[in-house]
């Protein structure tokens, strides 16, 4: 009975172990791929360096590309039903607009300075203009065309 035992632990073993060497390794492009297109958690000092300084009244953007900032907490519904599409969205405009999250709960003098009293709340920030931002829930075509209409400058 017990090399029975053995035995079948051992089938199983080597089992797993050569279905973990025959399985295809990803490719490194989709590895780039999946890494590329990503939402961007950053901290309140992190905030400051890729943003701007939220206590600085005559702060500029310090980027390039446009981007959005979802300002969420862990606990929120609404905030974890609206993540699934802003990673949609940032794969969709991957290379035009950079997409950003921050949690509150981890960057309440950030979110006390930016009047950030309910969430989901979304920054919608360009360079040299005055960033404008949603409070609650949207879907992804009411967000679609604010990146498009005020980020992107698209036309309809």
């Amino acid at each position: 009975m017990k090399k029975l035992l053995v035995l079948v632990c051992m089938v199983c073993l080597l089992g797993s172990v050569s279905a973990q060497c025959t399985s295809p390794a990803p490719a490194t492009s989709e590895k780039m791929e999946a890494e590329k297109a990503k939402v961007i958690k950053i901290s309140q000092s992190e905030f400051v360096k890729k943003v701007f300084d939220y206590k600085d009244a005559n702060a500029v953007y310090k980027g390039k590309l446009p981007i959005v900032v979802d300002c969420y907490a862990d606990w929120c519904g609404p905030c974890r039903r609206l993540a699934p599409t802003i990673e949609e969205l940032a794969a969709q405009y991957d290379g035009q607009v950079v997409f950003y999250k921050i949690n509150v709960d981890e960057a309440k003098e950030m979110a006390r300075m930016l009047e950030i009293s309910s969430i989901p709340t979304i920054l919608y920030i360009k360079p040299e203009v005055q960033p404008q931002r949603t409070v609650g829930l949207l879907d992804k075509s009411d967000l679609v065309k604010i990146i498009d209409g005020y980020l992107l400058e698209k036309e309809e």
